[in-house]
């Protein structure tokens, strides 16, 4: 489901009123029912930097709006055709798995391998909650 960026920086509790927003200002359907969080708090944001004949480069961005810190993590994900060709990642390391070509496994780097909770802020209406994130 497509959200402004600003949405992602809510809780995924509370996007249901900023997606539907969106999704009548751009004329876009709204699933019904809406995709979940999947409860585990971790939310994978990808960002297409550039995209061409010659390949594509993303931003990848991990939240954390739980209440657990993970060390050592790691993620999945699978793409039907950006896996393809896959070369690098840069703050994580990134490989694709060779048995399934569609899907690219990352993990974070020595130092880099620490997904912090999220932070309450003291005053929500001045403090927001804040979650923990890791970005390559």
């Amino acid at each position: 489901m497509w959200l402004p960026p600003k949405a992602l920086l809510f809780p995924f509790e509370n996007r249901s009123e900023i997606a539907h927003a969106w999704a009548r200002y751009n004329n876009l359907q709204v699933p019904n029912p809406i995709p979940c969080g999947d409860n585990c708090g971790v939310s994978i944001n990808w960002h297409v930097n550039t995209d061409d004949k010659k390949g594509w480069t993303a931003r990848i961005t991990i939240f954390n709006w739980g209440e657990t810190n993970f060390a050592d993590w790691f993620a999945a994900v699978q793409m039907d055709k950006g896996a393809i060709g896959f070369k690098e990642m840069y703050s994580f390391n990134g490989s694709l798995l060779e048995r399934l070509n569609s899907t690219i496994f990352m993990q974070g780097k020595k130092g880099l391998n620490f997904l912090v909770a999220e932070a309450n802020g003291s005053n929500p209406r001045r403090d927001p909650r804040v979650p923990g994130k890791q970005q390559s």
